[in-house]
């Protein structure tokens, strides 16, 4: 049996480009310039243009997506054959312009096929794995979306889609309600696409969707456009050809890359921009905002009932939009919580079932008898080592515990970097069989001497943790900025956790297994001491071992030698006086 292989994603196993793609893509500009040229010659080309733009667009859509996982095949086939109904729509309306003494209506039973379209290229836009997520986030996401839409449905039926209803009263009914659906349809249409901006994902950047979605907002602007210039026939109205042919272009150019699949973002999420976020409540607070100036007026008229439903339905959206953001933030805390609780104690059992294990044997006066004293100083010393251990943890959980991070107190003061970092390397004392260090002669920085130790033995640890055998520490002067950096031959951190590493309780790829012990506040603790010393923390991968290199870097720390002597003899200089 044949097994039909799928390429990954990041991959284009055909030619974007063929000469059938070129030549409607060829098609349109030549339409798009003479429409600019001439408005009575774009009405003969460009339906032409538009039928051979969107036909193709269809069949690529279509042949390129069959060897795609089901998936993702399933949304791009719903798109190809919105085109497909675009393309069925448009051939109906030229054959009744041309071979009907009337022309073909402005608004008929052709407009069908084009709401039709509208509602499966919606559909298939709205299914893609891009924008997949949890079930509650999609159902949030949605209710922004409705939240929106409903808003400028009211705004848009006031001004406009009520207008269209009595337009052409000679017009069959039927066919006024279906112009009439045609701005709702171009509403939801913007709403998706404002969905596909603000949602934050998980692939690269996807030219595929904003070719689309800027193909979608094109067809949108024409449309409305056509509607306020609608009259009695096709040939009346006044099509906004160039912009219906760049909308065509580019859904010919997506089509053209559907097979462009993009690959699993290497970085960690942005917050989405609150401009976007803001943007569905920004129409439904300009629906409230005519709802206040028709209630000023004094008369409660049609308007004003109307935009008073449109508020209550949006309030009502936004308490159970609300509900589903509560649920959903409650869900994320809990699961947040129970791995915390499971890490933490992971880290504490540990070290306390060594230290109570050890101090087991030494209070046993027989056992204690019989051990040697080297063993025993062993046992002491791993006690210890264990207690140091705990005492770290309990301090840096204290410090993360504190409301502002950034009023920490510091006690900077010229310390000897060398000094300092063979400390550390004491207090950690990991038994490693490769150990460089590689630290300036003399170097010395202002600093807070227990806390840059503090970071150095969470760097050390983390490095003995999940690094490999080979450490290297690294101290030198920039200028006047001290730069620290530890390097590891381990496996590194994968740039998608680069930046999250540095918060509070994040274990990058390790943060739901328990196995791999870690807190997941070393490094937030950190981030902390370093910004409160003025600044920066960077992950990266190491290229002197190949595994991980965290870097930290302290501006105007970096101290003149013979600064610090002629301040050292001023406060002798004071104490004798």
């Amino acid at each position: 049996m044949l097994r039909r292989e799928v390429a990954p994603a990041g991959t284009d196993v055909t030619r974007t480009w063929t000469p059938g793609v070129l030549a409607a893509v060829g098609f349109i500009a030549i339409a798009l310039a003479v429409s600019l040229i001439s408005s009575a010659a774009a009405g003969l080309i460009a339906p032409l243009a538009l039928v051979a733009g969107y036909g193709t667009a269809s069949v690529v859509m279509w042949r390129r997506s069959a060897a795609m996982r089901r998936r993702e095949r399933l949304p791009w086939r719903y798109m190809a054959g919105g085109l497909a109904l675009v393309t069925i729509g448009i051939v109906i309306v030229g054959i009744l312009d041309t071979f009907t003494a009337a022309g073909a209506p402005a608004i008929g039973f052709a407009d069908a096929f084009f709401v039709g379209a509208y509602l499966l290229l919606l559909t298939g836009l709205a299914l893609l794995p891009q924008l997949s997520g949890t079930p509650t986030r999609r159902l949030r996401l949605l209710l922004d979306g409705l939240i929106g839409g409903v808003s400028i449905g009211v705004v848009l039926w006031i001004f406009e889609i009520r207008d269209l209803i009595g337009a052409n009263p000679d017009a069959p009914l039927s066919h006024r309600i279906v112009g009439s659906a045609y701005p709702s349809i171009d509403l939801a249409a913007l709403v998706v696409v404002m969905i596909v901006v603000v949602r934050r994902s998980e692939y690269r950047f996807d030219g595929r969707l904003m070719l689309f979605a800027a193909g979608t907002s094109l067809q949108a602007g024409a449309d409305i456009a056509y509607l306020k210039s609608i009259g009695g026939s096709f040939g009346e109205a006044q099509p906004l050809f160039p912009m219906m042919l760049l909308a065509v272009a580019a859904f010919v150019a997506t089509a053209a890359m559907v097979r462009k699949q993009p690959s699993i973002y290497e970085y960690a999420d942005r917050n989405v921009s609150m401009l976007w976020m803001m943007a569905p409540y920004g129409a439904a607070a300009a629906m409230v905002g005519l709802l206040v100036i028709e209630v000023m007026k004094g008369s409660f008229t049609g308007n004003a009932r109307l935009l008073l439903l449109g508020t209550l339905a949006v309030g009502g959206l936004v308490i159970v939009r609300q509900t589903a953001a509560i649920r959903e933030n409650r869900l994320l805390v809990e699961s947040q919580r129970a791995a915390l609780v499971s890490s933490i104690s992971h880290e504490l059992r540990t070290p306390l079932t060594a230290m109570v294990g050890f101090l087991s044997l030494l209070d046993d006066p027989e056992v204690a008898r019989t051990l040697p004293e080297e063993e025993k100083a062993d046992l002491i010393s791993t006690v210890h080592s264990q207690t140091t251990y705990l005492s770290r943890i309990v301090r840096d959980l204290v410090m993360l515990a504190r409301g502002d991070l950034d009023q920490m107190d510091l006690a900077r003061a010229p310390t000897d970097v060398a000094g300092l970092v063979r400390a550390s390397l004491a207090a950690v004392d990991e038994g490693r069989q490769e150990l460089v260090v590689d630290v300036e002669d003399e170097l010395q920085a202002s600093v807070d001497a227990d806390r840059i130790q503090q970071i150095m033995v969470n760097l050390l640890s983390n490095a003995s943790r999940y690094g490999g055998e080979k450490v290297l520490v690294v101290a030198r002067a920039e200028g006047s900025t001290l730069r620290l950096e530890v390097h590891d031959d381990g496996p590194g951190v994968p740039k998608k956790y680069e930046l999250t590493i540095w918060e509070r309780f994040e274990r990058g790829p390790n943060r739901l297994n328990a196995a791999v012990p870690g807190s997941g506040i070393g490094l937030a603790v950190v981030n902390a001491i370093v910004r409160g010393h003025g600044g920066t923390v960077a992950c990266g991968a190491s290229e002197l071992l190949g595994g991980a290199r965290f870097t930290i870097t302290i501006p105007a720390a970096v101290v003149v030698p013979e600064l610090v002597a002629v301040t050292e003899v001023g406060s002798l200089l004071r104490s004798a006086s």
